[in-house]
């Protein structure tokens, strides 16, 4: 188990698969079909480039760019609590983790890690609560009373637009979850779980 972990690891890569040019300051094209067309995935779909999206106090929140790891074999850093891959030249330091047979076949952006167990939680939980892009509900205090939610805090607001948008859900399954206990929902709606049927 820890050798396969190890492995996989291993094969998890941040650098434009190519030679860089220095006198012209540019990556060569490879003239190998699979090499080119890897080459193309990375340069188009991998290279982050810093914005307003990701600014926080004119640092990446990301973490770009990253310091160049010359080291082939994956290790992990103790201070970032993250793994650090083969990062081996200055031009590779914005160039999103990636595994080449993956990007190959998937032929999108790729931000493939190895989680360590301290993450594993907030990774779940980040993508668990992570809306699809097919639409929008902006739930704030003063619509949330008219639908009836009273006494919702902010974080129970997104909670709830999250679940509205990625799930069928009836508004008593909303009311459950944001509930602290068994006893409260019981106060509020005046009935027991033993009664309790569910929703269709």
């Amino acid at each position: 188990m820890e050798n396969d972990i190890e492995h996989i690891t291993n094969e998890i890569i941040t650098f434009v698969p190519t030679m860089f040019n220095k006198n012209k300051n540019e990556f060569i094209d490879p003239t190998d079909a699979m090499q080119h067309n890897l080459y193309k995935f990375v340069m188009r779909k991998q290279l982050h480039t810093c914005g307003n999206r990701c600014k926080h106090k004119s640092h990446c929140k990301y973490g770009f760019p990253f310091t160049m790891q010359p080291n082939q074999q994956s290790k992990f850093n103790n201070y970032t609590n993250q793994w650090e891959y083969y990062r081996p030249r200055h031009e590779d330091r914005n160039v999103v983790s990636y595994h080449a047979s993956l990007l190959l076949l998937w032929n999108a952006n790729l931000n493939i890690q190895c989680i360590t167990s301290s993450y594993w939680s907030y990774y779940l939980l980040k993508f668990t609560m992570k809306c699809e892009p097919h639409g929008t509900l902006n739930l704030n205090k003063k619509n949330a009373k008219q639908l009836g939610l009273r006494d919702v805090s902010k974080i129970q607001l997104q909670l709830i637009s999250s679940l509205i948008i990625n799930k069928p859900i009836c508004p008593q399954e909303v009311t459950i979850m944001c509930e602290e206990s068994e006893s409260k929902i019981e106060e509020k709606i005046g009935v027991g779980f033993d009664d309790w049927e569910g929703c269709d």
